[in-house]
């Protein structure tokens, strides 16, 4: 998705235009999480950027952008960049401890109280 949403628009209350565009970013974020996925991967990610205009737009993480967009709106811009590109990934397998690694881990913590 790359888009240039208004954040100033005339008869309209800002803090409800930003709500709704909040609104339609989730709504695509959703949308996508619900596609099926490539075999062989397990997650979606989402790239995004996020700035005044497609020149100046930063990357940021997907939890970063309501404050980019409220900061935006604090900052009275009349409008803003957002790119979100999905990609599936595969999540790495995480470490696996035996028993006695934690064991050993723990009585040694013990010790050297």
């Amino acid at each position: 998705m790359r888009k240039t949403y208004a954040l100033m628009v005339k008869d309209q209350n800002a803090d409800r235009l930003s709500d709704r565009i909040k609104h339609d970013i989730r709504k695509y974020f959703n949308r996508q999480r619900n596609k099926t996925l490539p075999k062989g991967e397990d997650h979606w990610l989402f790239d995004c950027k996020i700035g005044p205009d497609q020149a100046l737009a930063q990357s940021i993480h997907p939890k970063e952008i309501n404050a980019k967009i409220n900061e935006f709106k604090a900052q009275e811009l009349p409008s803003f960049f957002i790119e979100i590109l999905t990609r599936a990934a595969k999540r790495p397998p995480k470490p696996e401890h035996s028993k006695d690694h934690v064991l050993e881990q723990t009585l040694t913590e013990h010790q050297s109280d």
